[in-house]
C-alpha cells in the first residue's frame, strides 16, 4: 500500500525523524520531501498494513492523506497574470477528475494529481491552453512528491507508450534488487 501525505508546512528535520520513527512503528516507510520554496512537504509512505495511514493522519491532523500515488508539482509561468486563470480550470468545473488539489503559493501553483486518473499529457495540454492565452506558454516545473517505482513505471509506459514497463524494469529497482 502506498500513501501520500501533503503538508503545508515546511516540516523541520525533528518533525521529520518523528514521521519516520511513525511509519517504522507500522512496519512502513517514509520518503520525505521538503520544498523550502513551495512551503509544503510531501511523504510517500509504502506500508504492509492499514494502521499506518490511520496513525499518521492522527498524528497530523493538518495533513492531506491521499491513498492513491498523488504527484505533487509546482508550476511557475512565465505569465504571472495567468495564474488565476490557471487555477480555475484545474480545479473548476471541467477540471481533470485526477487532479486532487490546487493550492497558490506566491507566483505559482501546486498541484496534486492521481496520474492513472488523469495523465500527465493532458494536465500539460490544459496548462498549455491556458498559458497561451497570456501569449507565453512558458513555464518551470518542479516535481515535488517522491515518485514511488510503481507510478515512474507506469508514467513511462503511458508516456512511451509501452505497457511492458513495469517496476522490474526499472533500473533503480533492479540496483537495489541486487544490492549494489
Amino acid at each position: 500500500m502506498v500513501w501520500v501525505f501533503a503538508f503545508d508546512a515546511v516540516l523541520s528535520d525533528d518533525e521529520q525523524a518523528r514521521l519516520n520513527a511513525l511509519a517504522r512503528s507500522h512496519a512502513a516507510t517514509a520518503a520525505i520531501r521538503v520544498n523550502p520554496r513551495f512551503g509544503c512537504t510531501y511523504a510517500t509512505v509504502e506500508a504492509t498494513e492499514e494502521g499506518a495511514f490511520e496513525a499518521i493522519t492522527s498524528a497530523y491532523p493538518g495533513a492531506r492523506g491521499f491513498s492513491s500515488e498523488i504527484i505533487a508539482l509546482a508550476i511557475e509561468p512565465e505569465a504571472r497574470e495567468a495564474l488565476p486563470l490557471l487555477e480555475s480550470a484545474l480545479r473548476g468545473p471541467g477540471a481533470p477528475v485526477g487532479v486532487a488539489a490546487v493550492r497558490r503559493f506566491d507566483e505559482a501553483i501546486r498541484i496534486e494529481f492521481d496520474a492513472r486518473r488523469t495523465s500527465l499529457d493532458v494536465l500539460s495540454a490544459l496548462i498549455d491552453v491556458e498559458l497561451r492565452r497570456f501569449g507565453s506558454p512558458v513555464r518551470r516545473t518542479t516535481v515535488l512528491s517522491d515518485l514511488p517505482l510503481d507510478v515512474q513505471a507506469f508514467v513511462a509506459a503511458s508516456g512511451l507508450q509501452a505497457p511492458e514497463i513495469d517496476r522490474t524494469r526499472i533500473l533503480e529497482s533492479l540496483v537495489e534488487r541486487a544490492d549494489l
